[in-house]
């Protein structure tokens, strides 16, 4: 909010909170806002997700833009309204993709968006495939056309921002604003680094990603490249959980599929690493 109000000066701003079943004092800071003649609009659902509470709160406005902010990220002052005025400038932009800053215990880091091509195929490859265009809630601006045609998947649970922004760079129009936009704070507990959140089938994932209703015909040359790159990533989640049956196995699916995930050397070092560690004593899901 402090952010926010440095930029309302100049900006008919729409702040929008859905409480998704939160269990702190997030309805009595907001009633503070409220009474300060701060205008926000105050949701409260049970929890249903990101999803879900991302889509309904985009629901809830009829703004020029929107950007999909979460709980324990923070915007950076100004940066808003310089987003908004070079967007504007580029009529036919139908998104903007930022920078952020990278938070942990022990350092702060800027992550830059990285190149954003004219060419719409460019920029879905570079993102999923190649992961050198870096999007995060809260550093992408999106024009109300997009955000009202797209949205967050419902149907999985866990990195669902992944296929809703893999669907607005193969359709959309897209510059780059090489500016942290906001700070994205990481630490042990957030749910985006718990790797037993991610609860749907990667076959379910590629379903929802790479629909003829979301997708052009010629995303689909991806489909098996990206598939690949899912499994490794499984791979990665569950070596780091000590689960290395599991992650041997992970690897091998993603061999089977994209024989090309074998030359990511990373992968293959920890692959054979795995051989020569213990279990973790956790039970296995």
């Amino acid at each position: 909010m402090s952010a926010l109000d440095c930029q309302s000066s100049t900006l008919n701003v729409d702040v929008v909170v859905v409480d998704d079943g939160s269990e702190d004092d997030t309805e009595a800071i907001i009633s503070e806002c409220i009474s300060i003649g701060q205008p926000v609009i105050y949701l409260k659902q049970k929890n249903s997700g990101p999803a879900v509470a991302r889509n309904r709160g985009s629901s809830e406005s009829n703004a020029d833009f929107f950007i999909f902010l979460d709980a324990d990220d923070e915007l950076q002052s100004r940066a808003v309204q310089s987003a908004v005025a070079l967007i504007s400038e580029e009529p036919t932009a139908e998104i903007l993709i930022a920078g952020h800053n990278s938070i942990s215990k022990f350092r702060k880091k800027y992550v830059s968006p990285g190149d954003v091509n004219d060419n719409k195929e460019v920029n879905l490859k570079r993102y999923l495939i190649k992961k050198k265009i870096k999007m995060c809630n809260g550093s992408v601006l999106i024009r109300r056309g997009a955000a009202k045609l797209y949205r967050y998947p419902e149907s999985i649970y866990g990195a669902e921002d992944i296929p809703f922004f893999a669907h607005l760079l193969a359709n959309c129009v897209a510059l780059r604003f090489d500016f942290p936009m906001v700070d994205v704070n990481k630490h042990a507990a957030s749910f985006r680094h718990c790797h037993e959140y991610k609860t749907n089938s990667i076959s379910d994932r590629l379903e929802v990603m790479f629909n003829s209703e979301e997708m052009p015909p010629w995303s689909f040359n991806y489909k098996n490249r990206c598939k690949g790159l899912l499994y490794l990533s499984k791979f990665r989640s569950l070596y780091h959980a000590g689960n290395y049956h599991r992650a041997r196995a992970s690897y091998l699916e993603a061999i089977n599929v994209s024989f090309i995930s074998m030359f990511r050397f990373a992968y293959l070092r920890k692959y054979i690493l795995s051989f020569f560690k213990r279990e973790s004593s956790a039970p296995k899901n």
